[in-house]
């Protein structure tokens, strides 16, 4: 009996110790029936999911959308015309004020420019003369040419000075220009074009070898369909362009030609490589990849030396 009791005895530090255990064991079981959160888990089902992620679509959507709009909105703002709409009717470009500008759906900016011109003694002398305004797209002239009505100058008379004698209606009639000959100043002379599409031309023609037609001309970037149609009876082709013989040519200045680019200039060095030189000019049709509408533009920036 001794012996168990002995056994049972424990020191000081012991009972300390089962004491610290049994506490730690009785706040393990009892705190989380506490703290624990009796409400019922949340449950979804597929639909309501279904609906929310739409939501989300949704709400994504409109944001992506509202940052479109700002962008536009930028570029409208920083644009010379107004992205207003506007309504279209006759008008006198020499008698118009900042508003009704405006309501033509020309800027505030540019309209204002218009009246600094007229105030010091600029005019319109005819429909043209829109493309001549600093800030005005030749979309927007292109679109109010056609309403204009410009009362006649009554100081317009047979006295006008010689300077101005080229623009009159007989002298306008006749004058032509030779499209591969003629250099800025002389495209500037012709109604309706100014000194940026006068460069434009001359440097595609540079780039393009010359005009083999007139037609080539429309290519032109801001030169309107509307302008070359008024135009086209002064234009003269002579048909002298720069030519390139293409069994001598490298890529390079075949990729740099308006009408053949990267694409074709290595299709005709590769079938050149593989068949050998080019016989004749006609030889280019057996490329695949060249169709008849290319090969027309082509031929007459090519030849063949069969020296």
């Amino acid at each position: 009996m001794k012996k168990f009791d002995a056994i049972l005895a424990f020191t000081r530090k012991e009972k300390n110790a089962l004491l610290v255990f049994i506490t730690l064991m009785l706040m393990i079981w009892i705190l989380p029936k506490w703290f624990h959160d009796e409400s019922p888990p949340l449950q979804i089902s597929v639909q309501e999911w279904a609906a929310v992620k739409d939501s989300i679509h949704d709400q994504h959507g409109k944001q992506a959308h509202h940052s479109s709009y700002n962008k536009k909105e930028l570029r409208d703002y920083k644009s010379h015309e107004s992205p207003l709409n506007f309504s279209l009717h006759e008008f006198d470009p020499n008698k118009m004020n900042i508003k009704e500008w405006q309501s033509m759906g020309v800027s505030e900016k540019t309209a204002s420019t218009i009246q600094r011109y007229l105030s010091k003694g600029g005019r319109f002398n005819k429909p043209e003369d829109l493309h001549k305004i600093w800030g005005m797209s030749p979309k927007l002239a292109d679109k109010l040419m056609p309403y204009v009505h410009i009362e006649l100058s009554p100081k317009t008379t047979s006295t006008a000075a010689p300077q101005d004698d080229r623009f009159s209606k007989s002298n306008r009639s006749q004058q032509q220009i030779a499209i591969n000959a003629a250099d800025s100043t002389a495209w500037e002379a012709l109604p309706g074009i100014g000194p940026v599409l006068a460069s434009r031309i001359v440097a595609y023609r540079n780039r393009l070898g010359g005009f083999y037609t007139a037609d080539q001309l429309k290519e032109v970037y801001g030169l309107s369909d509307s302008l070359f149609q008024q135009l086209k009876d002064r234009f003269i082709a002579d048909g002298s362009v720069a030519k390139m013989d293409v069994n001598l040519v490298g890529e390079v200045l075949l990729q740099q030609h308006p009408y053949i680019g990267k694409k074709l200039s290595v299709i005709i060095k590769n079938y050149r490589n593989q068949h050998g030189n080019f016989k004749s000019l006609e030889d280019i049709q057996n490329i695949v990849a060249l169709d008849e509408i290319s090969y027309n533009k082509i031929r007459h920036y090519l030849k063949v030396n069969t020296d």
